[in-house]
């Protein structure tokens, strides 16, 4: 299996996109006229807070994030955005919800044994 390299925390040359560095994979940043769009939320909000202040994002200027798909390392920094508009589709959301509420049903089942 090949292993993931991310790239290096910073400016791609001649644009407006910044990629962060989040663990094994990058987040991407694409600075508009009034802030930043972030396409994924990457695995790691703390490595994520660290490599925006290095790059000099503004967590507040984040206006728009787009999630690709919701497996973890694509969410888990959702929680440093909570200004901004979140972005997925219909399908995937549905999808969300499936799953959360199956994870519910688990574990109510789960502290329902406990509880014998």
């Amino acid at each position: 299996m090949p292993s993931l390299k991310p790239i290096e925390t910073g400016q791609i040359a001649n644009t407006d996109i910044f990629t962060v560095k989040n663990d094994y994979t990058n987040v991407y940043f694409v600075k508009t006229g009034v802030g930043y769009i972030l396409i994924d939320a990457g695995s790691n909000p703390n490595k994520l807070k660290t490599s925006l202040d290095e790059v000099k994002i503004d967590i507040n200027n984040v206006n728009s994030v787009f999630i690709t798909h919701s497996d973890f390392d694509h969410i888990a920094g959702l929680t440093l955005f909570s200004n901004a508009e979140i972005l997925m589709s219909e399908d995937e959301l549905r999808l969300k919800k499936v799953l959360q509420d199956l994870l519910n049903e688990i574990f109510l089942e789960e502290e329902k044994c406990l509880l014998k």
